[in-house]
């Protein structure tokens, strides 16, 4: 976890859901940022006293009046409702707030539009272990965002977890499956892992710690190795052993061939939406 000095300004979120809880979650847990300067406007009356309640933010404040009084302004709404909200509070917006896009396929053109201009705009895609401080985040600057905006940005990315910049905002989309969509996928093969030596004899919580313990090995393996992935399993596969005779089922049934299927529907789902 890194040791962040806590910052003065304040910060808002338009939409309540996981990904603003879990970055809110993020960037208290580092220090980066007291709770009392955190603002989360939704709809949803028991999701704010949830949110009140558990972080310690302020969430009595609408729309429109947070976005006339926040630093950096998140918008993490359903894709479906971030134009409605950009045209609500478009007149309210103050020229001196970074705003943050979190939504999945809708693009910075549309939202810059809709808000009536607003230059310092920026797009991330983060994922959900950003509220253990460990998200990996993708961020794009628009064009017409100032540096000291997209700055500003960057190390408030850094209070969260990692950050990885790109130039494209056309790589967005697959690198929401990727980054966005992924640790729903790795949690799923944990959870057929652990149910598997459940199904074994092995008690519950020995699975959990060996399944997830091991996946934090691997991805420190791959991470810091001077190999890419695909020359690292192999390492593992003895000839005729144990593990190559589970690999032979999984290549048979096309394991792979199937992963790939799911990665390019959730892509073109992203695509369709930005269309």
């Amino acid at each position: 976890m890194k040791d962040h000095k806590s910052k003065d300004f304040a910060v808002g979120f338009i939409g309540g859901g996981h990904i603003c809880e879990a970055i809110t979650r993020g960037i208290i847990i580092s220090g980066y940022v007291d709770p009392g300067m955190i603002s989360i406007s939704t709809l949803e009356e028991e999701r704010r006293k949830e949110l009140h309640k558990q972080l310690g933010v302020v969430t009595n404040l609408s729309n429109i009046d947070l976005a006339k009084t926040v630093d950096i302004l998140f918008l993490s709404v359903r894709p479906l409702e971030i134009l409605s909200v950009c045209e609500e509070i478009s007149k309210s917006l103050q020229n001196t707030t970074t705003v943050i896009t979190v939504a999945a396929g809708i693009k910075t053109d549309e939202i810059k539009a809709t808000l009536g201009g607003h230059k310092n705009l920026i797009r991330i895609m983060p994922n959900l272990p950003a509220r253990v401080g460990s998200s990996t985040t993708v961020i794009y600057k628009t064009k017409d965002c100032d540096e000291q905006h997209y700055n500003r940005a960057k190390e408030f990315m850094n209070g969260f977890g990692e950050i990885i910049e790109i130039e494209k905002e056309a790589l967005i989309d697959p690198v929401t499956v990727l980054s966005g969509s992924a640790p729903a996928y790795y949690m799923m093969i944990a959870d057929a892992l652990i149910d598997y030596g459940v199904s074994e004899g092995i008690p519950k919580d020995i699975c959990t710690r060996l399944v997830l313990d091991t996946m934090e090995g691997a991805a420190q393996w791959g991470m810091h190795g001077q190999e890419a992935p695909k020359d690292l399993w192999p390492k593992v596969v003895t000839k005729g052993g144990i593990t190559a005779t589970g690999m032979e089922v999984y290549n048979k049934k096309g394991l792979i061939n199937i992963f790939i299927e799911g990665l390019k529907a959730a892509t073109e789902k992203a695509r369709a939406i930005s269309k």
